[in-house]
């Protein structure tokens, strides 16, 4: 279990038979071996806990050797390092923590001294190939992007892109059928929002208000959206309007003139989409794992 980003509370009782108790902490106790602490470990500010700690003293000896043979077979980043001309384990490790970001983004993060422990050299190795990539990323060619709309904005908040996905075959843990994306022209930052139904898209802008842009008395100049019910009903209108809110819609069947959310949101479904073919986890994440 150490060698994966997320794991499922259900799938560690159905297969071990663990128990748990969680609040600010939380603690996994075998009920097989005298309900001995196997794992604890704290809750993170996104709402996932965080595992920290394994008590290895406490796992049964057939435990012990089941896991250590696990280890030895399982693809591990090392393994998968070895095997793509020998790149570093711990860029192998901050593409999977990332939600599987690019080379190209990961090398954004070294520029801004945000990936300790990985060099150049590591990042002109690269990590080789990503069989849940593949998986998750694989699609026709793009459009050329000289369709695609120059950056106008020259200020946060300026120019905003919005977009809807869903609903979802399967709803989230949460019960959440879609997702409501908000898009920044100036420097591509994305705020994510899980719904249960497209008409909240109200109530999503009016809590990106509520939750970044009052406290640091912003404005929001331009909003831009498809033409979707969600976007153009009387309530949605009035509010932007009331707001000073320039609103643009895009025509029909013409996802290129939003690119920014487009694209995003494509990223954003992608990498939630590989994080959890590497985890192993129940599609039911994919709402965690979208805003992770």
């Amino acid at each position: 279990i150490a060698g994966r980003n997320l794991l499922s509370v259900s799938q560690l009782w159905k297969e071990k038979g663990w128990s748990y108790t969680a609040n600010n902490f939380i603690t996994f106790r075998d009920t097989r071996n005298d309900n001995k602490v196997v794992v604890s470990g704290y809750l993170h500010p996104c709402g996932l806990h965080v595992i920290d700690n394994i008590h290895w003293e406490n796992l049964p000896a057939k435990e012990q050797a089941a896991m250590a043979a696990e280890e030895q077979t399982a693809p591990t980043a090392e393994a998968k390092a070895s095997a793509c001309n020998e790149p570093s384990r711990r860029l192998l490790e901050a593409h999977y923590k990332f939600g599987h970001l690019s080379l190209q983004g990961l090398s954004e993060l070294h520029r801004h001294e945000l990936l300790p422990g990985i060099n150049a050299a590591d990042l002109r190795a690269g990590f080789g190939t990503c069989a849940a990539c593949i998986a998750a990323k694989l699609t026709k060619k793009p459009r050329s992007k000289k369709s695609e709309a120059p950056n106008r904005a020259t200020r946060k908040f300026e120019y905003m892109q919005m977009d809807y996905c869903g609903p979802m075959s399967i709803p989230t843990v949460d019960g959440n059928r879609g997702v409501i994306t908000i898009w920044d022209e100036f420097d591509r930052m994305g705020y994510g929002y899980l719904v249960k139904n497209k008409s909240q898209a109200l109530e999503v802008l009016q809590r990106f208000e509520t939750e970044e842009l009052l406290p640091i008395g912003a404005q929001l100049g331009t909003l831009r959206t498809d033409g979707g019910g969600e976007f153009t009903n009387g309530a949605f209108n009035n509010y932007c309007r009331d707001k000073h809110i320039r609103r643009e819609i895009t025509a029909r069947y013409s996802p290129h003139q939003n690119p920014i959310a487009e694209r995003g949101m494509r990223t954003m479904v992608e990498m939630a989409s590989a994080s959890l073919h590497h985890s192993g986890l129940a599609k039911e994440w994919w709402g965690p794992a979208c805003l992770h």
